[in-house]
């Protein structure tokens, strides 16, 4: 027995000397010291991987929260005091917003629609024609800009950059730009990072988003989801359309909350 590495290299009688040594007060022989880094009856540090994977489970699970409480206040039969409980423990999310957008992906990924002209190859060899998984869907997600007055030329720079960052890592393989303030314009559908970059959205006046949220429920159901990127300075919210929505708030200070989807900082 080697005591977890306390006595490396020494014989049963030497240990047995240490020990007594220790039992008479450390009068004897003396206490061994602990080996180098440890500290008796402290706590170990966890590792660098250690404490990244920590953090990882600690975001996954804020997602499943926050996912599971928008599936049960859509249906109708989320408990008023459930409801408070979580948005106080979630007051505004300290999520990425990049993190709920790759939910996003992957729920509409999931839920991809097979197709005929595309054959399960698995099946074919039991002699069975099967329809397969199409690679052409379209996973469009919507990305409204406020352009109204109290978003300044560097802010909406910092939005521009942040969306073509996240066109670039494949999340989705469409995104239609929505610019507004009382109402949308400069519309365009992007595929890929430049688009972004290229896209000159005009603006400057008052703030409503009503009208924006009419058109895209009329117009863009179909989507996965859509990112609001504002100040969070509004007279109206406008309604919410059937898909999930995040609004990313570029003024974190003024802790504003939509009324509905979810609100993360910038």
């Amino acid at each position: 027995m080697a005591f977890d590495g306390l006595f490396p290299n020494k014989a049963a009688e030497e240990i047995y000397e240490l020990l007594e040594g220790q039992e008479d007060g450390g009068k004897g022989k003396g206490k061994p010291p602990p080996p180098s880094g440890e500290q008796p009856g402290g706590m170990v540090d966890p590792s660098e991987d250690q404490a990244e994977a920590a953090e990882e489970a600690a975001k996954n699970w804020n997602r499943a929260v926050a996912n599971a409480t928008d599936k049960a206040k859509k249906a109708g039969n989320m408990p008023a005091n459930i409801q408070r409980l979580v948005e106080e423990l979630l007051p505004i999310e300290k999520l990425d917003w990049r993190d709920i957008t790759r939910d996003m992906s992957r729920d509409a990924k999931s839920k991809r629609s097979r197709t005929w002209s595309r054959p399960n190859r698995r099946r074919l060899g039991g002699g069975e024609y099967m329809p397969g998984y199409g690679n052409d869907n379209i996973f469009n997600l919507v990305i409204c800009f406020d352009v109204s007055g109290s978003v300044d030329d560097e802010m909406l720079k910092s939005m521009k950059t942040e969306v073509a960052g996240l066109m670039d890592q494949d999340l989705i393989n469409q995104a239609t730009l929505i610019a507004v303030d009382t109402e949308p314009k400069s519309i365009q559908v992007v595929t890929n990072a430049q688009g972004v970059i290229d896209w000159k959205p005009r603006g400057g006046g008052g703030t409503n988003f009503q009208s924006a949220m009419q058109l895209i429920k009329q117009e863009y159901g179909s989507s996965i989801g859509m990112l609001f990127l504002t100040d969070m300075q509004t007279s109206s919210f406008g309604e919410e359309p059937n898909f999930p929505v995040v609004w990313v708030n570029f003024e974190p200070g003024n802790r504003l909350k939509a009324p509905f989807g979810r609100t993360v900082d910038y």
